[in-house]
């Protein structure tokens, strides 16, 4: 478990933004590499230059390990929930809160 006081890294892994320097470290490409990288993912999923790319996203479009990927970045693993469990997120002052739909 990661002990780092950065909020970015207390994200679970669908709602980590990656970055062009983090795809740089992961993959061990130039920054070219990396931005085409996110481009690419970006325009499959049709979103726009400046719309983020999530971690569990780019894993799963380059067939990477997530599991492997949190490890590497020092962020914590955990699965992503299933959509119908999620009613909405708020991310108020860097904290995420997830509110569960009553069962």
């Amino acid at each position: 478990m990661s002990t780092s006081k950065d909020p970015k890294k207390q994200l679970p892994p669908y709602l980590y933004v990656l970055s062009v320097k983090e795809v740089e470290q992961l993959r061990g490409v130039t920054t070219s590499t990396a931005r085409r990288d996110l481009k690419e993912v970006r325009d499959k999923l049709n979103r726009k230059s400046r719309q983020p790319v999530f971690l569990t996203e780019y894993c799963e479009y380059f067939g990477y390990p997530l599991e492997k990927a949190c490890k590497f970045l020092n962020i914590r693993y955990v699965q992503e929930p299933q959509e119908s469990y999620i009613d909405w997120v708020e991310v108020p002052n860097n904290s995420v809160t997830i509110k569960r739909k009553a069962s």
